[in-house]
């Protein structure tokens, strides 16, 4: 992209200070400087968004499922268990948990037609977007983070040299911000001499990432395990620089209200006027040609999508308010004053008093830590979840379970379970809780749920959780389905938050067609038709392809994968509509289960990564659990087609849960070799229902 700089080195001779004009030449910093503030107009989402078109309704007849096995289609070729049999009659499905990492093998290997889960496809989704952040980190959007962290902090050193009084102490804190960003990126890049030492100990509890600590540079303490780089993040020096730079500049926050206390006013003034010098600094410097501010929305745009970067006040917010305070063209007098700061502060307060879901819990609503992030802090939505459904929120409850995710978005089965195995009964101010919650969620249409990937995969995973329906397959009529559906989103949703990039996207092999196909009993596949959460992934995967098309951050190769990507969710779509009024697949349908093993293949979902995440602690006891996504899942599933039933093969995702104390905190490597060895937990005894052991 025109205009970015590549190194952030090159961008750090503080010598040679950007020369951007703020007043005519003669203007001194003493006598009235002042700088113009250019409107800012966040934009809705990371492209336009195209709302999933009207789909099909479900209208198949009931239908009773078979009472034996003997007449089903690839049933006797299915080798199953006598476990597996029995469910199979009962549920018409039946799930086990083989010992592969296999999913294309699965569907290449089995005699019979695939069983496509929304899981195989949502995964698929996953790794392109992991790739997409791995080739950013790695190129386009490090430039971009090297190039604006360069110029602002040669900026800063302007006002350094230019400023006195509160506003040069100010912009002495700016250098030392901004040079922790550009150490991070290029340890050996040029830092000016009197914050080097201050910069060098930041950088060292970030890098080292090892628990809550004070921050050298902000004074107040910062967990500084959320810089350890994770998924597409964690796969080289690179891209780990990258992701601890942008982090940085989402987790350390410059504050309006530090606390309550004695001295505490003044500090909040203190920051606040940091704060507002560091938008300044953003609107009036200059990198490789083109406005600092033109790089930031992108990073900030980029980042709020893919890492949820949404929390707290923005520069869009600072910027509003700023305009509104003290006009168009700000003067360093204005920043000077501590009445002005005042009264910019009070102006950002209400702005955060308004924002809406989902908001901070605690006694004082995490305002304390309300204030500026370069590029928005990183909040994943069931961390909000949690913090609204645990003390104090919810007084006595200091262990949330993983199942309140889908409880709060509105799943009756998620809060049966919560209630009876994860002993939510107990507290009687739970349930008003959750119905706040999912007020909150039910209020939220598909346009606000599709601002970041996160939220994106919320609005569709929750479409698996609607229970009751009319006129699906029997098999989504059973009993046990609804279990099945949690287990599939707990999956799907611990999936995201831990997996990686594929580093190669093989092309498949010379197998040739799965085994099963048309050949078996003239069935050549079968998706679950899901068609409104089908209709959303393939919404989703759109508008991710034509945001980072835009930006001009996707390379031709990762392009085709979302074309095919894009192609084969049409694909399913088509065929679950057909499913659902009992019509005869195309042929490009046919096609597209025959050739699924290898497209999986190409996407780099051909094997299912093992994830292990920490997910919520118990704040009475010194124990967390963690959640896991393990070896894929095998399904068996009796679907009708042509008259008859056929015994269908897929795969999808395992889920488990593991309670460890935090000196026994499992890394990738460490759950890995649990399931190499075969000392994996059993999965959550919920799914029992449909797990065969």
């Amino acid at each position: 992209m025109m205009g970015r700089t590549s190194k952030v080195a090159a961008c750090l001779a503080l010598a040679a200070l950007l020369s951007v004009p703020l007043l005519p030449a003669g203007s001194g910093c003493g006598g009235g400087y002042s700088f113009a503030l250019r409107p800012l107009q966040e934009p809705a989402g990371f492209a336009l968004y195209r709302p999933p078109a009207a789909t099909a309704k479900a209208s198949l007849p009931p239908r009773a499922l078979p009472s034996s096995l003997s007449g089903v289609a690839g049933a006797e070729a299915a080798s199953l268990s006598r476990e597996e049999s029995a469910l199979l009659l009962e549920n018409g499905f039946a799930v086990t948990i083989p010992g592969t990492d296999a999913l294309s093998g699965i569907y290449r290997d089995a005699s019979a037609p695939p069983f496509v889960t929304l899981d195989v496809l949502l995964y698929a989704f996953q790794r392109l977007c992991r790739r997409a952040e791995l080739e950013m980190a790695r190129g386009g959007l490090r430039s971009d983070l090297e190039g604006l962290t360069g110029a602002l902090l040669q900026r800063a050193s302007f006002f350094v040299e230019e400023a006195g009084g509160k506003v040069g102490e100010a912009a002495r804190f700016l250098q030392a911000y901004f040079g922790v960003a550009a150490r991070l990126l290029d340890p050996a890049c040029e830092i000016p001499s009197g914050v080097e030492e201050q910069v060098e100990r930041e950088v060292r509890l970030v890098e080292g990432a090892a628990g809550t600590a004070e921050s050298p540079l902000f004074g107040y303490e910062m967990d500084y395990r959320d810089f350890a780089p994770y998924g597409a993040y964690a796969s080289g020096p690179e891209a780990e620089g990258f992701f601890r730079a942008l982090t940085w500049y989402g987790e350390a926050v410059m504050r309006l209200r530090p606390g309550e206390g004695e001295g505490m006013a003044e500090l909040g003034r203190k920051e606040t006027r940091q704060a507002a010098l560091a938008v300044a600094v953003l609107h009036t410097a200059e990198m490789g040609g083109e406005d600092a501010l033109q790089a930031w929305e992108r990073l900030y745009q980029v980042n709020r999508f893919f890492l949820s970067g949404t929390g707290g006040l923005s520069v869009y917010d600072y910027t509003r308010a700023m305009r509104e305070v003290f006009g168009e063209r700000v003067s360093l007098k204005s920043l000077e004053r501590d009445r002005d700061i005042d009264a910019l502060a009070e102006r950002l307060k209400e702005t955060a008093a308004a924002a809406g879901w989902p908001a901070a819990a605690g006694p004082d609503g995490g305002r304390e830590r309300e204030g500026l992030r370069l590029l928005g802090e990183r909040s994943w939505p069931d961390q909000s979840v949690w913090e609204e459904l645990t003390d104090p929120a919810v007084r006595g409850r200091g262990m949330p379970s993983g199942l309140d995710l889908p409880a709060a978005l509105g799943s009756q089965r998620a809060r049966h379970i919560v209630d009876r195995m994860y002993g939510g009964s107990e507290y009687p101010g739970l349930q008003e809780a959750m119905e706040g919650l999912r007020r909150s969620f039910a209020s939220a249409g598909s346009q606000y749920m599709a601002q970041d990937l996160s939220l994106g995969h919320i609005d569709l995973l929750r479409q698996e959780l609607a229970e009751g329906a009319a006129g699906l397959p029997s098999f989504m009529m059973s009993a046990a389905w609804p279990d099945r559906s949690l287990y599939a989103f707990m999956g799907a949703w611990t999936s995201w938050r831990g997996t990686g990039a594929p580093d190669t996207f093989p092309e498949g092999t010379d197998a040739g067609e799965a085994k099963g196909g048309a050949a078996a009993g003239g069935l050549a596949g079968y998706v679950e038709p899901d068609l409104p959460a089908l209709s959303r992934l393939y919404s989703l995967a759109d508008m991710t392809l034509r945001g980072l098309r835009e930006r001009g951050l996707l390379g031709a190769e990762l392009d085709g994968r979302f074309q095919t990507l894009c192609g084969l969710l049409l694909a399913m779509q088509g065929a679950a509509e057909k499913e659902l009024a009992d019509q005869p697949f195309t042929p490009e349908e046919e096609a597209a289960f025959r050739d699924l093993s290898s497209t999986l293949d190409k996407l780099g979902a051909g094997l299912l990564e093992p994830v292990v995440v920490e997910q919520w602690e118990d704040r009475e006891e010194d124990v967390s659990t963690q959640a896991a996504v393990g070896r894929p899942a095998l399904y068996h599933v009796l679907v009708f087609y042509g008259g008859r039933y056929h015994c269908a093969v897929g795969a999808g995702f395992s889920y488990y849960e593991l309670r460890r104390t935090p000196e026994a905190q499992l890394d990738r490597k460490a759950w890995r070799d649990m399931l190499e060895e075969g000392t994996a937990p059993l999965p959550p005894a919920w799914a029992d229902g449909f797990l065969a052991q």
